[in-house]
């Protein structure tokens, strides 16, 4: 397991390149499944493709291990609440380095007049086994507003 402080390592001097090996492009395909189709379109028959069998998940909320079925379960919920509210997510930067991908992201209430509340901005990493989801650190600052860069 990678320390804490060699992944700030890697996110204070990892530019935001191209994969360059075939591992970074595997898994930068992997994450891209995992946020577009899992994620965004809800097909969550794939994550027991993209997810390791055990998924380690170091969040504010403190750390734990998930299964794949177990772990769909809970984005389907995830989901569900954030369909009833109306909210942005947007992406801003992603990069790959070695076994590791990490990504910096908003979500912002799209209508304050609905009292959605909740902005949200985080740094994410990923360890991946294989091709597959293994590992992730969730960094997140909530109710500060999207990052500044949200608009453009």
């Amino acid at each position: 397991m990678k320390s804490i402080l060699s992944l700030f390592v890697v996110l204070i001097f990892a530019s935001p390149v191209l994969a360059q090996t075939e591992e970074e492009k595997t898994n930068l395909k992997t994450y891209q499944l995992w946020e577009e189709e899992v994620w965004g379109k809800g097909k969550l028959e794939l994550v027991k493709q993209l997810v390791a069998p055990e998924y380690i998940r170091h969040e504010p909320t403190g750390d734990r291990v998930v299964i794949p079925e177990q772990y769909a379960e809970e984005i389907r919920k995830y989901r569900k609440m954030m369909e009833s509210n109306a909210f942005t997510n947007k992406r801003h930067a992603i990069s790959a380095k070695g076994d590791l991908v990490w990504i910096r992201s908003s979500v912002k209430p799209t209508d304050s007049k609905a009292g959605n509340k909740g902005s949200i901005r985080a740094i994410q990493v990923y360890r991946f086994v294989n091709g597959r989801l293994a590992e992730t650190w969730w960094l997140s600052s909530n109710d500060q507003g999207p990052w500044p860069d949200f608009d453009r």
